[in-house]
C-alpha cells in the first residue's frame, strides 16, 4: 500500500515477478493533453506489465484512439489475451483537439493465464438507471423487470413471466449458497456511465486533467481481483486507483512521476 515517485518504467523494473493480481492504469494517451501526455514506449511497457502479472492476472487500460490502435497491438504482441472492450460514457463532452468533442473513452481488458471476473454484477439502479441515462434501455423496459422482481419479491406468482421465475429460481439457488445476491441486482454490460469525477457538482473536483470516477475505477478493481489482492498502477496520477482499493479491500502500490500528485 505505497506509492513512490518515480517514471513506470523503473518502477515496474524494481518490482518482482508475478507479484500482482491485476495491472489497472490510465497510461498516457500520447495526444497532448497535459505536458505528461507525451508517447511512451508501449511494447516495453506491456512486456513489463506481463512480467510483475500473476499467472493468471489482468490487465486493465483505458484509452483513446488514435493511440489505442498501438496499445492493442503491443498488448497482443506481449502475450496478453483480449477479454472485454468497456465503453465509458462520460455524460459531458469533454473538448478535443479534433472537430468532435469526446463523450465516451475506452476501458479494455487483457489476461494471462485464465483468471475469472470476481464481480460481474451490481445493484439494478446502479447498472441499468445508469443505461437508461444514455439511451441503452428504455423506461418501459426497467418498470417491467422492476414490476416482476417486487412480485416475486412479495410472493405473489401472479404477475411473474416464466422468465421471471427462472430468474428467481436463480438467484434463491445462489443466496442458498450464501452468495452476496438477490433478485435486485443485475449483470453488468459492457457500457458503464459514470460522470467524470473533476466534473462533478459535489465539490470533489481534483487538479488533474484526466482523473477517472472512483466509482469506475472501484467496478474495475472488483471485476479483476478478489479482496486482499494485489493492484499495480505504474500511472497513478492523482490517486484514484490507491483509493478505489482501500474501499473495497485490496492492496495497491503504484508510483507517479509528479511529486505533488505522489
Amino acid at each position: 500500500d505505497t506509492i513512490v515517485c518515480a517514471d513506470a518504467f523503473t518502477y515496474l523494473r524494481g518490482l518482482p515477478d508475478a507479484c500482482a493480481a491485476a495491472v489497472i492504469t490510465d497510461p498516457p494517451y500520447g495526444i497532448g493533453v497535459d505536458e505528461w501526455d507525451t508517447p511512451i514506449a508501449i511494447p516495453e511497457f506491456m512486456a513489463e506489465c506481463r512480467r510483475v502479472a500473476a499467472p493468471n492476472a489482468f490487465l486493465a487500460f483505458t484509452g483513446q484512439m488514435p493511440t489505442l490502435l498501438d496499445w492493442q497491438i503491443a498488448a497482443r504482441e506481449a502475450g496478453w489475451t483480449y477479454r472485454e472492450h468497456i465503453a465509458w460514457i462520460k455524460r459531458k463532452t469533454t473538448t478535443a483537439m479534433l472537430p468532435l468533442n469526446r463523450g465516451w473513452e475506452s476501458v479494455l481488458i487483457y489476461a494471462q493465464g485464465r483468471p475469472t471476473f470476481q464481480v460481474t454484477n451490481g445493484r439494478y439502479e446502479d447498472v441499468k438507471l445508469a443505461g437508461l441515462s444514455v439511451g441503452l434501455i428504455s423506461p418501459d423496459g426497467i418498470d417491467r423487470y422492476i414490476k416482476n422482481l417486487r412480485a416475486q419479491v412479495k410472493g405473489n406468482p401472479g404477475t411473474v413471466t416464466e422468465k421471471g421465475k427462472r430468474r428467481h429460481n436463480s438467484h434463491a439457488h445462489m443466496q442458498a449458497q450464501g452468495a452476496d445476491r438477490s433478485p435486485e441486482y443485475a449483470n453488468f454490460t459492457n457500457v458503464w456511465s459514470f460522470l467524470p469525477e473533476n466534473m462533478g457538482s459535489f465539490g470533489n473536483r481534483v487538479d488533474h486533467a484526466t482523473v477517472k470516477p472512483m466509482k469506475l475505477m472501484e467496478r474495475l478493481v472488483e471485476l479483476t481481483t478478489a479482496p486482499g489482492q494485489l493492484v499495480i498502477d505504474p500511472f497513478i496520477g492523482s490517486g484514484t486507483t490507491a483509493l478505489a482499493c482501500r474501499n473495497t479491500s485490496r492492496h495497491f502500490a503504484g508510483c507517479d512521476m509528479n511529486p505533488e500528485y505522489v
